[in-house]
């Protein structure tokens, strides 16, 4: 389901990552745990097309995961968010429904 073949990233001109291989079949629960500094959040924005890699392949289900980014969410580490900006949690939540909906529908109670 999910691949990562010989992922590099470069990040703030630091070799973060190197040779990332894995594979996550459908079903397995993973976690991705690792000291401050690891690299953790990197892969995740690497993986998402947040930063760029050097190099590698990131697939999902045989397909670049970059075609499939409408079945992805994220989010940030608590140090990325504006907590001044006046908005609640569903709102930011419903902000990714907009894609499926489009810029003017309203969310219906299964959204």
């Amino acid at each position: 389901m999910l691949e990562i073949q010989q992922l590099a990233v470069n990040y703030r001109g630091v070799r973060a990552l190197e040779q990332i291989d894995f594979r996550i079949e459908p079903g397995e629960l993973v976690g991705l745990i690792g000291p401050n500094g690891a690299g953790k959040s990197t892969l995740l924005k690497a993986m998402l097309g947040l930063i760029p890699t050097a190099h590698g392949t990131i697939k999902y289900c045989n397909c670049p995961l970059c075609q499939h980014l409408e079945r992805v969410a994220y989010v940030p580490q608590r140090s990325q968010v504006d907590w001044d900006y006046p908005i609640t949690a569903q709102n930011v939540v419903m902000m990714a429904r907009t894609r499926q909906l489009g810029w003017f529908r309203r969310p219906g109670a299964a959204a």
